[in-house]
């Protein structure tokens, strides 16, 4: 069996397209809250969201099951200002081509200066909580200082959203979702084009670098950035299974599921774990209108759906 654990029953619309492509013969259940009969009975629980890795922290009794990391983790990489500051801490740019973003906060002593700038709310989910603004620095440093990541407004080329699956502060295997342009906060509700491309090798060299400084385990999606001028930047993490999920190829393949879900199920069952490869570049299209059917959540916690 096959546990989906999505806590207080977050994140369907994610819980039925793994259980509805998952490439492995086995049944498969998804769980709001744990139940041990079916914790028992499982072979691979694959949680989503970040609320679901940090549950599972308290049953490490089946720790053989699952791939996650300890609360600490999740918050330094969930969090944009933190994130930004631990790689400034353990210097994990050093000879690198990638940059940081220039970023204000209260610690800035700098000259004051007006202009266009970007605001995000460091637990902010995506680019939904983004706003660009425009204002005195120092008066955005007041009011959104405490609580948002303040940035530099770049000219973007493409966001590279390179999805990984990591054991033991290793990355087992990757895919680089290519959107091209600035992400507007309507994009996720709309279906769009994107691409995929191999992994550049300079953005391996430093995502290899964070997680094996945190050994860190599991689903993880890295934001990089190139700017007209050429230079890239990286943006932040994600420490789950991204919205990547739902990029889907024509003909229905879901790359995040080959490349990313089913080997995550080998590591556990400790099958060898295989990959496709998709060529150099390949289009796909992000189904952002898609909506799961009708759930019902039992009171086992096991979430159903309804196809009518």
């Amino acid at each position: 069996m096959i546990i989906i654990f999505t806590h207080k029953g977050n994140w369907r619309s994610y819980a039925y397209i793994l259980q509805q492509n998952i490439n492995i013969k086995q049944e498969s259940i998804i769980l709001s809250k744990f139940n041990k009969k079916y914790f028992d009975e499982a072979l691979v629980i694959i949680p989503l969201g970040i609320n679901s890795q940090v549950k599972l922290n308290k049953y490490p009794e089946y720790k053989s099951k699952f791939l996650i990391n300890d609360k600490y983790t999740y918050k330094i990489l969930d969090d944009k200002i933190k994130f930004y500051r631990f790689i400034k801490m353990h210097d994990l740019l050093k000879n690198s081509e990638i940059k940081m973003i220039n970023t204000y906060d209260k610690s800035y002593d700098g000259p004051d200066k007006k202009g266009i700038f970007i605001v995000k709310h460091r637990n902010g989910l995506g680019s939904s909580c983004n706003k660009i603004i425009r204002g005195n620095l120092r008066n955005l440093i007041k009011k959104y200082g405490k609580n948002c990541q303040i940035q530099d407004v770049l000219n973007i080329n493409r966001i590279n959203g390179v999805n990984c699956l990591c054991k033991d502060g290793e990355i087992i295997s990757g895919l680089n979702f290519v959107t091209p342009g600035f992400i507007k906060n309507s994009y996720y509700s709309d279906n769009q084009e994107e691409y995929f491309e191999p992994m550049n090798p300079e953005h391996v060299k430093i995502m290899s670098r964070i997680v094996k400084k945190l050994n860190y385990n599991g689903f993880i999606e890295f934001e990089f950035l190139d700017d007209l001028k050429g230079d890239t930047y990286l943006l932040e993490a994600n420490p789950r299974i991204s919205g990547n999920i739902l990029c889907i190829m024509e003909g229905g393949t879901i790359p995040f599921m080959t490349n990313l879900v089913d080997p995550y199920c080998c590591i556990i069952r400790n099958k060898i774990v295989k990959t496709l490869d998709y060529g150099e570049k390949c289009s796909i299209t992000y189904h952002g209108k898609f909506k799961s059917p009708k759930s019902h959540v039992h009171k086992s916690g096991v979430m159903t759906f309804s196809e009518n």
